[in-house]
């Protein structure tokens, strides 16, 4: 079962990449308010950061939470988001928009801190005690998950013997890219390509055999 939880952290990382998850910040053009504290902050101005901080944290805070779906961690996620903030303050341009630089820094602070998830057993569990816990119907949604494991397992076996191998030792033992290589007797390269093409080769199975309804549950959560 581990196994295929690590493989579905981080085959959802792709979708999320690729689908992304609702952004409750409107892209919109600044308003002159907002575009003179954008200036004031790039100048090092306190109380600008402030006024961005107070109007964006909490939509910053829920963009990672559909995440992580941990208040904690997001909480943590979005004092991250703006110390990075603060930090770039000074290439922070008066013609950019603020709304799209924090959703870039939430997207991939989330995303980096659920593969780092996915690779933590401790972790993965916690994640999946929250996620069961933040849902309407956990009891449904658990059936769903737990039958999404088991098309997920049927595409692995689908794998070519070799494919099958190398996604065995990688995600279910944990052994590294040159472990692979050195235990199966091929080269770093080969592996890197044997696992490309089994996530390929599951993504299209999942695809076919679920209509992404596994998926994007388990997306709402997982990276």
């Amino acid at each position: 079962m581990v196994f295929f939880q690590n493989f579905i952290l981080l085959l959802v990382a792709v979708y999320l990449n690729l689908f992304g998850i609702l952004w409750p910040i409107r892209l919109v053009k600044m308003d002159a308010q907002e575009k003179h504290h954008l200036i004031q902050l790039s100048g090092g101005n306190k109380q600008s950061f402030a006024f961005l901080f107070e109007k964006y944290r909490s939509k910053v805070y829920y963009y990672s939470f559909q995440f992580v779906r941990s208040r904690e961690v997001a909480q943590e996620i979005t004092l991250d988001v703006f110390t990075k903030i603060w930090e770039k303050h000074t290439t922070i341009q008066a013609t950019q928009s603020i709304s799209g630089l924090l959703l870039k820094i939430t997207r991939d602070l989330s995303i980096t801190y659920l593969r780092k998830a996915a690779k933590d057993e401790a972790l993965r569990k916690e994640f999946v005690q929250n996620y069961f816990q933040s849902l309407d119907n956990p009891l449904e949604e658990q059936l769903i998950f737990k039958e999404g494991l088991e098309i997920a397992q049927k595409a692995v076996e689908s794998l070519p013997p070799r494919c099958r191998q190398v996604f065995q030792l990688r995600y279910r033992e944990g052994f590294s890219l040159k472990e692979i290589a050195d235990e199966l007797n091929i080269s770093v390269s080969t592996v890197k390509k044997q696992l490309k093409k089994g996530t390929l080769i599951v993504k299209a199975y999942l695809e076919a055999n679920t209509d992404l309804v596994f998926i994007f549950i388990v997306g709402q959560y997982f990276s």
